[in-house]
């Protein structure tokens, strides 16, 4: 019947608005996690360059400077 032909086609629409819904959050989810990745990289870099500065180990060595 027409209503039930309706009935599907909306039935569809909003299945398919549901898919690119979540399709976003994943998309999103995965851009977060790519952002936090980037900063955490960047931040083991710092760690690593001020582990390895002058000025970390004349201030761990109390201020004895080698």
């Amino acid at each position: 019947s027409l209503f039930e032909a309706e009935h599907n086609e909306m039935a569809a629409e909003v299945e398919n608005k549901t898919l690119i819904q979540n399709e976003t959050i994943i998309l999103k989810r995965e851009c977060r996690s790519k952002e936090i990745f980037k900063q955490l990289r960047y931040l083991n870099c710092l760690k690593k360059e001020i582990l390895n500065s002058n000025f970390y180990t004349y201030y761990t060595r109390g201020g004895k400077n080698e």
